[in-house]
């Protein structure tokens, strides 16, 4: 039998527990240990923070939220992974995650067979913005700035495997301006 572990999006803990207390359990019955892959203060940070507060009310229970960055949020991931499949250890990942397997040829982890996804907390959207000083002011003037000036331009995004990565590299794909 596949060892599952819990790769959980902040707000999905409600659902273990009530899937749990269905069985006739009574989990959670000890503290439980949600990793952030990211820095203190980003987005994904808050939305684990916000649900933890919420979860330590609901459960009465100690969340403790723990930020562990680094190597595209294979660390964190990695710690879920191996830790035991009781619930007690949780991961919230973006989208990176689900494409991490593309970017390496190795993982510490299998992510298909040693995490398991729960739910989909929030939605980002994305959107498009240039400096103002930039003489391109629509999307179309853009795209021919791009095409007049190969390998002039850049873009920024959170990191390699990002939804802002992702996004930038299939507009410059789509639009033939890499």
């Amino acid at each position: 039998m596949l060892k599952r572990r819990a790769v959980l999006a902040a707000s999905a803990v409600p659902l273990v527990g009530k899937a749990a207390y269905a069985q006739g359990t009574t989990f959670p019955n000890k503290s439980i240990r949600l990793y952030v892959p990211a820095p203190p203060g980003g987005a994904i940070d808050t939305v684990a923070r916000l649900s933890a507060e919420k979860l330590q009310t609901w459960w009465g229970q100690t969340v403790v939220v723990e930020n562990k960055p680094g190597a595209t949020q294979t660390l964190a991931t990695d710690l879920v992974a191996k830790a035991p499949p009781d619930g007690y250890n949780l991961v919230i990942v973006a989208s990176s995650h689900a494409v991490n397997p593309l970017f390496f040829k190795t993982l510490p982890y299998d992510t298909l067979k040693d995490l398991a996804p729960v739910i989909q907390t929030h939605n980002v959207p994305l959107m498009l913005a240039v400096t103002p000083s930039l003489p391109a002011k629509t999307v179309p003037e853009l795209i021919a700035l791009l095409k007049a000036k190969p390998g002039e331009y850049s873009y920024a995004s959170s990191g390699p495997g990002s939804s802002l990565h992702m996004a930038a590299e299939l507009f410059l794909s789509m639009t033939g301006t890499k």
